[in-house]
């Protein structure tokens, strides 16, 4: 059990550092907690502990695509204004 939760607090320190884990690093983390220790992941209920570490990541990524979306609009929108004081 010690060596599933050093692997946990290693995991979790890195998602509060600069630079977080992978997706994948992370998807790579859990198989491992899977296939190594059965027993602990389903006695500890670890699949909840995957929303936990892996929602921020989403976010932050998203939350990027989410701003360029905006900004895209906010240009198209410009865009449509100044032709249409060009014209009329």
């Amino acid at each position: 059990m010690e060596e599933v939760i050093a692997l946990i607090e290693d995991m979790s320190a890195q998602i509060e550092s600069r630079e977080p884990p992978t997706i994948d690093k992370l998807a790579s983390l859990f198989q491992l907690l899977q296939s190594k220790y059965p027993e602990e992941y389903q006695l500890h209920q670890l699949t909840d502990l995957v929303v936990a570490l892996v929602f921020p990541i989403v976010c932050v990524d998203y939350s990027f695509l989410v701003q360029l979306i905006i900004l895209l609009y906010l240009c198209k929108t410009v865009y449509y204004y100044a032709i249409h004081l060009l014209v009329s």
